[in-house]
C-alpha cells in the first residue's frame, strides 16, 4: 500500500505538466472540505454501513464458498486482525480515494466528461473489491452504494475529505461490528 501510494504521488508530480494548474487541482483536489461535509461523509459513511449488515441479518444472508483472506483475518485473535482493522479503517481510505476519486475520476472527467467517467470510475472501485464480495450479495451492494456516496460527495464538495471521511467511516463501521462478533 505504501509502495502504491509513492508511486502514485510521483505519477501525480509529472501529471501536473501535462494536464496543466486547473485540473491538477482537481484531480489531487487539496482543500480538506468544509468541517460540515466531512462530518456529512462520516456519518454517511457509518449509516451506510451499518445499514448494509443490518440489511444481510435481517435478510439472513449467509457467505457462499470460502471465506477471502480479510474475513480470515478477522476471524482469527491477533496481529491479524488488528492489522486488517487499522489498514481498512485508517490506511485504504484515503489512498483510494486520492486514487479514485481523485487521480482518475479526475483525469477521465477531463477527456470523457463527469457522467462517463464517474460511472468508470465507479465501476472500476467496485469491480477491484470483488474479493469482499463475490461471495457475500449485501457486501456487492454496500460497495455498490458506498461508490456512487463516495462520488456525489466529491463532486458536491469539490474535495477528498468528505468522501474520505465516509470511506474510513464505513470501513470503521464494518470494522467495529466483525470484531464486537
Amino acid at each position: 500500500m505504501a509502495a502504491s501510494g509513492v508511486v502514485l504521488l510521483l505519477a501525480l508530480g509529472r501529471w501536473r505538466e501535462r494536464l496543466g494548474p486547473v485540473t491538477f487541482d482537481w484531480v489531487v483536489a487539496a482543500s480538506r472540505g468544509s468541517s460540515r461535509n466531512l462530518l456529512l461523509g462520516a456519518g454517511v459513511g457509518v449509516t451506510l454501513g451499518v445499514a448494509i449488515v443490518l440489511v444481510g441479518h435481517l435478510l439472513e444472508a449467509k457467505p457462499t464458498g470460502t471465506p477471502n483472506l480479510l474475513i480470515q483475518a478477522m476471524a482469527k485473535p491477533g496481529v491479524g486482525r488488528w492489522s486488517f482493522a487499522v489498514t481498512a479503517a485508517v490506511l485504504a481510505p484515503p489512498l483510494e480515494e486520492v486514487l479514485f476519486r481523485g487521480a482518475l475520476l479526475g483525469g477521465l472527467r477531463e477527456a470523457w466528461g463527469v457522467p462517463r467517467a464517474a460511472v468508470v470510475t465507479g465501476l472500476i472501485f467496485w469491480l477491484l473489491h470483488a474479493p469482499e464480495w463475490i461471495h457475500y450479495w449485501p457486501a456487492a451492494l454496500g460497495i455498490g452504494l458506498l461508490t456512487a456516496v463516495l462520488t456525489l460527495l466529491r463532486l458536491r464538495s469539490a474535495s477528498l475529505g468528505p468522501p474520505i471521511a465516509a470511506h474510513c467511516a464505513y470501513n470503521l463501521a464494518l470494522v467495529g461490528i466483525l470484531l464486537a462478533t
